[in-house]
């Protein structure tokens, strides 16, 4: 029982001695890249009012085209039916169990002059 007890000390001291030199620095280690190294910038979108748009919002709902599980309202906007999902529109709730007439402005993106996907309620005309 004693040589196991001696034993097992020693693979423990041993073992504790390789970690402790394992986290030394080595003064001389070569470096991988010489320059230094910078966060990339963050990209701040300049978010402006696109031109006012009426929207005929059905009281249908299909599955939104994206990663997360979300519903989309059937949006009729210039002679065209879109998703957009239910949070999109801001200033507007909408109840699954009325269509709506809206008026809303897209919001765009100005550095890359295209639609964010988001809107922002102007007015609500028509509820049925």
């Amino acid at each position: 029982m004693i040589n196991f007890t001696k034993t097992l000390l020693a693979i423990i001291s041993s073992g504790l001695l390789m970690g402790l030199t394992a986290c030394q620095s080595m003064p001389n280690m070569p470096t991988l890249s010489k320059k230094k190294l910078t966060p990339e910038p963050i990209y701040v979108a300049d978010i402006v009012l696109g031109e006012l748009k009426t929207l005929d919002i059905s009281t249908r709902r299909e599955p939104c085209n994206s990663r997360k599980p979300m519903q989309c309202m059937l949006v009729r906007v210039d002679n065209k039916v879109i998703k957009i999902p239910y949070n999109n529109i801001k200033g507007f709730v909408a109840n699954p169990n009325r269509s709506y007439k809206i008026t809303a402005y897209p919001l765009i993106d100005k550095n890359y002059q295209q639609a964010t996907g988001q809107w922002q309620l102007k007015e609500v005309l028509q509820t049925k």
